[in-house]
């Protein structure tokens, strides 16, 4: 029988997620205070086939919105992975402790120089494509030029072209990637645990001005096939029955991703049989109980975080610490927590994108007080002009609580004594201006604020570089208010020092928080709940074993959402919390 902590695994990577290391959701106002909101999935499967000789059935899964509708994965982002992350498989595979392995990715082996600077990776033999031909070095190839393109703004994409230096096919399997400078943890970027790098087919791209142009219907080698995608209706794949991997060939013959807003539309689906799985909101917990279904959750999986954006301008009063401070002080984010993630569904945390899975969390660091007396008193001292704060409330796939967030924020300023403006706005209109070179946050503005959902990863130095580091430098988010400071310090974690180390050693600790699997049997069959398993894949190519809620068709079984999420991979922080010695202090 799967354990509970597996079948949360396989049921995040059902629809597409990340694995455990990137999973966990917290939101975060500053870096000094973080609300680490609990990431809570919400999976109901009825009827799961008992294993056949081929796949059969499909599998409904709700999401809350599309993002950016594209299946490009130069052009998007980890937010997209729900519903075009179910084809593709990465370079390095990740095992479910958290480390990383040869046995789950396209590489069937890689080793890094001594100096660090050369990445050797072998293919494995019997990977292909959804149209039949082999997996080669050439697509390694073209998948990196893809990556670093000009056009290219994926959230690793930047990382990849600050890194890269050459990329070489020794041989149809060997692949040399040569970088810049010194890097040994360059291959949890080409990881499913940490990037959203996947491999691509050069025929399936035609180059254009800056980059290149998808064409034809999206290739993988992943356990899902491509098959139709209906901009704001659905996404739909099949089962790959000769993936390279039997053990982890879809039990389902079918997959559909659809996107419905409205959570209690989504939840209601479930109930109706109409879907098999559902995303939803933190505050149907309590609904989702009394109709006798089980809350699967993992803790500080996902990091929706209120980050700060243009405030490496120095126009901006946001660039000044005491105003951050100030914007710290005046929110009460216990009170966000306590009415948004009921029933232990959130939680807060000090230090911005560190979560007990991660390497140099602290947890004797605790969070700044909620004290507006102290913030209107840090503005008359500073002499703040009511120059307003812009709010944007662009609302993720991982964070469909972002509006509500964002106007109890506007609320708690406003009565500190800052002036707001609240802006609603699909993130889909709302990226370009992050991703932009160079960003366009107006400084008429005292700062600009923003909800971003990072995934936790045990080792962080991939969080920092997307969201402090310059876009120069390979960042993406650029939140910290002094990107060159932030640029020259972030090299310095690559370079070898002592002994060699493997980093595929680097795991996440034990998921804590409950962790449930409900289990029933239908009317006139006995299902062993061991065999109760839906092989489907995760945006992460990492897909797994899903032991599912067996119900009885006339009442499936729903899931939950994660109210907040893994921030192992985009956890963006305006500004952090910063350990000196024993001492804390808002850098």
């Amino acid at each position: 029988m799967e354990s509970e902590q597996a079948a949360l695994c396989s049921l995040r990577r059902a629809y597409g997620m990340q694995d455990p290391p990137q999973g966990g959701h917290n939101v975060m106002m500053t870096r000094p205070a973080v609300i680490a909101l609990t990431l809570l999935l919400s999976l109901s499967v009825v009827g799961l086939p008992v294993r056949a000789q081929a796949p059969s059935g499909t599998l409904t899964v709700v999401v809350p919105n599309f993002n950016r509708e594209n299946f490009d994965r130069g052009l998007t982002s980890t937010v997209d992975m729900p519903y075009n992350g179910n084809h593709q498989d990465a370079l390095i595979g990740t095992a479910r402790t958290g480390e990383l392995t040869p046995e789950r990715g396209l590489a069937e082996s890689w080793k890094m120089s001594a100096d660090g600077k050369t990445l050797t990776l072998t293919l494995r033999k019997n990977a292909r494509w959804h149209d039949g031909q082999p997996l080669t070095a050439d697509d390694v190839v073209f998948s990196v030029e893809r990556y670093r393109a000009k056009e290219s703004v994926c959230v690793f994409c930047g990382q990849v072209r600050r890194a890269v230096k050459e990329v070489r096919a020794v041989d149809p399997q060997t692949v040399q990637i040569e970088l810049n400078e010194p890097d040994i943890t360059f291959p949890a970027v080409l990881s499913s645990r940490d990037g959203d790098v996947r491999l691509l087919p050069r025929r399936n791209y035609k180059p254009g001005a800056d980059g290149f142009e998808l064409v034809g219907k999206p290739l993988g080698t992943g356990p899902w096939k491509y098959v139709d995608f209906k901009r704001g209706v659905e996404a739909r794949f099949e089962a790959n029955t000769a993936y390279w991997d039997p053990k982890r060939i879809p039990e389902f013959a079918e997959l559909r991703v659809v996107p419905r807003p409205d959570p209690t539309t989504r939840l209601s689906m479930v109930k109706a049989g109409e879907a098999d799985m559902a995303l939803i909101d933190a505050s149907q917990i309590g609904e989702v109980r009394k109709a006798g279904l089980r809350v699967l959750s993992i803790k500080a999986t996902t990091i929706p975080m209120i980050v700060f954006l243009g405030c490496w301008q120095k126009e901006m009063w946001c660039h000044r610490t005491e105003f951050r401070k100030a914007m710290v002080l005046a929110t009460d984010m216990d009170a966000i927590v306590k009415r948004l993630f009921p029933e232990g569904a959130g939680s807060r945390y000090a230090n911005a994108q560190f979560t007990e899975r991660a390497l140099g969390y602290d947890p004797s660091l605790r969070p700044y007080p909620y004290d507006p007396a102290e913030a209107k008193k840090i503005l008359s001292q500073i002499g703040y002009d009511g120059k307003p704060v812009k709010i944007w409330s662009a609302p993720l796939a991982t964070s469909p609580e972002t509006p509500e967030i964002m106007e109890l924020v506007q609320g708690y300023l406003n009565q500190a004594g800052f002036k707001t403006e609240l802006t609603p706005i699909e993130y889909g209109a709302f990226r370009p201006r992050i991703v932009k070179s160079p960003q366009t946050f107006e400084t008429t503005f005292a700062a600009h604020l923003h909800i971003d959902v990072g995934f936790t990863r045990p080792m962080m130095m991939q969080n920092f570089a997307v969201s402090w580091l310059s876009h120069e430098a390979g960042g993406l988010i650029q939140s910290y208010w002094n990107p060159p400071k932030a640029d020259q310090i972030y090299p310095r974690r690559g370079v070898p020092q002592g002994e060699p180390r493997d980093i595929r050693r680097v795991r996440v600790l034990p998921d804590h928080g409950p962790q449930h699997v409900v289990r029933r049997r239908p009317e006139g069959r006995r299902l062993e709940p061991g065999r109760l398993r839906a092989r489907v894949a995760s945006r992460d190519g990492e897909e797994g074993t899903a032991v599912a809620a067996a119900v009885p068709r006339r009442s499936r079984a729903a899931g939950v959402r994660h109210a907040a999420r893994h921030d192992r991979d985009r956890v963006r922080a305006g500004s952090h919390l910063r350990q000196s010695g024993r001492r804390r202090a808002v850098a």
